[in-house]
Parts: structure tokens; C-alpha cells; sequence
């Protein structure tokens, strides 16, 4: 974490680290005290021996947000303001692979029939948006409704939860995948196995296989009358 200072002699100076009211480095003329700093901050911060830029280790979530950096001169009256910056951290932690979760365990499906698709990506961090990739013969497939897509965040962790919920109605072979997006930081995590889902064409219902089945039926016995009358009028 630079301070944004040249490099020079601090035999005379005190710098500060901090967020807020919450002190995390302290280097008092040359040497580093931990007199003033926060609990959670020790053993956790050191300064960079070839430059004046603090180094800070095991970073969490709530770790993010301005520092302050603040360098006094020491003069005969007391101290001396003579430097202040601010220093911003962002955090990220990457969102698990996503997982498509199907409603049924079978891979062919009636044609038509729509289901539901879960996917699901968890413990990332900033909140990061699902998003749904489907083909079909390498063409994007539009038949489909976003139920529901939320973000819920873990009160321990700070981390997010990402759950999203896809009905589509099945006419044609599918491949589905579904992507993890932050378009802040530019990174994309994709599913690593996509889904494929291939609709069976539901056969001629009875009723319209008995009404054929008629149909054939009386066109033969039409032919047999006529065949009979033709042999009686011979005779």
C-alpha cells in the first residue's frame, strides 16, 4: 500500500497507517511500534524496507475500503502534519465453478414439456451476476424465462451465494451452460461440463391411432363389397 511519498529519512517523522480511527502500521522515527495499533492488524502489516509503501497480508473481505496515510514532523513545539493520502482497496475472491441442476434425472425429455433449471456458483465476492448460454445446432436458443435470479450474502463470510432459475420448454436438442460474470473487474468463471438435454417426439395418441385404424378398416370392406358385386354380376 504506497503512501505516495519519495523516498527520505524518517529518523525525525512518524507515519500512520490507517482506516478511519483504526490504526494498522505505526513507524515512529525509523522504527516500527505496535503501541497504537488495532488487534486485529497485528503481526499483519510491515513496511517495505526499499521503499516507503506498507505491505499487508491475509486480506478479508472487510478489509476493503480508504486508508489514510499520514506522515508528522517532528518540530520544537511538538509535531507537524506534513503529508496525507488516501489509499483505496478493493477485494475480490472468486465465485466457485457453476453447477447446472436439473429438475429430473433423465436425459431425454417430451418434446414441448417445459422445465426447470437450476444453477448455482457460491462464496465469491463482489456480487457478480448468472448468466445463461444455450445453443441449439450452434444457434442461440430464445424459448426459454428467467424464474428467479438472486444473490444472498453470508453473514459470516461477507461472501455471496448465486442461484438462478431457467424454464425452458424442450423442441430440439440443447446444449445449456451457465457463466459467472463481473463486468467491474472483467472476469467470467463458466461451468465446466455443459448440459445437453434431447426432447423425444411424443408418438400419435390412441385416439387419433384408433380413428386411423377405422378409417383403414372400412376402406376394406369397401373393397371387398365391391369386389363381391363385381363377381355377382359376372355370374
Amino acid at each position: 500500500m504506497p503512501c505516495g511519498l519519495q523516498d527520505e529519512p524518517l529518523e525525525d517523522q512518524i507515519l500512520y497507517l490507517q482506516k478511519g480511527q483504526l490504526v494498522l502500521f505505526e513507524l515512529k522515527y525509523g522504527t516500527p511500534i505496535t503501541e497504537h495499533l488495532n488487534p486485529q492488524y497485528l503481526n499483519r502489516t510491515w513496511k517495505d524496507p526499499n521503499s516507503l509503501s506498507v505491505f499487508f497480508k491475509g486480506i478479508q473481505i472487510n478489509d476493503e475500503g480508504e486508508y489514510n496515510c499520514i506522515v508528522l514532523h517532528k518540530t520544537r513545539s511538538g509535531h507537524s502534519k506534513t503529508h496525507s493520502s488516501t489509499i483505496t482497496l478493493n477485494t475480490f475472491k472468486d465465485f466457485s465453478v457453476p453447477v447446472i441442476i436439473k429438475m429430473t434425472s433423465d436425459s431425454y425429455l417430451n418434446c414441448g414439456v417445459p422445465i426447470n433449471l437450476t444453477c448455482i456458483s457460491s462464496q465469491g465476492y463482489p456480487e457478480d451476476t448468472l448468466s445463461w448460454d444455450i445453443k441449439a445446432k450452434n444457434a442461440t436458443w430464445q424459448d426459454c424465462e428467467i424464474i428467479k435470479t438472486e444473490a444472498v450474502r453470508d453473514p459470516h463470510t461477507q461472501l455471496f451465494n448465486l442461484t438462478s432459475v431457467m424454464q425452458i420448454s424442450l423442441t430440439k436438442t440443447l446444449t445449456i451452460c451457465c457463466s459467472v460474470r463481473n463486468s467491474s473487474i472483467v472476469m467470467e468463471v463458466k461451468c465446466n461440463d455443459t448440459v445437453r438435454i434431447d426432447p423425444i417426439v411424443p408418438p400419435p395418441s390412441s385416439r387419433h391411432a384408433t380413428g386411423t385404424g377405422i378409417a383403414v378398416c372400412f376402406f376394406v370392406l369397401l373393397l371387398i363389397g365391391i369386389i363381391i358385386r363385381k363377381v355377382v354380376q359376372q355370374e
